[in-house]
């Protein structure tokens, strides 16, 4: 992997904070199961440790 240089960090550090912000605005967040599958755009998911609510569809960060 290329070594972190400021402006490397910097957008590294921004991409994380974005991340952030929209996963925990999600409406979809601390639902149970019900809740999760009665609410548009939402989905209830097996993970290997839990099971959890989540956006039925992905999120890309656009590029410059």
């Amino acid at each position: 992997m290329a070594p972190t240089t400021r402006s490397r960090a910097k957008k590294l550090s921004s991409a994380r904070r974005s991340y952030r912000k929209r996963v925990r605005s999600s409406t979809c967040r601390k639902k149970g199961p019900a809740a999760c599958r009665g609410t548009k755009g939402c989905k209830y998911t097996k993970g290997k440790k839990r099971t959890f609510c989540r956006k039925s569809g992905n999120t890309r960060r656009r590029r410059r």
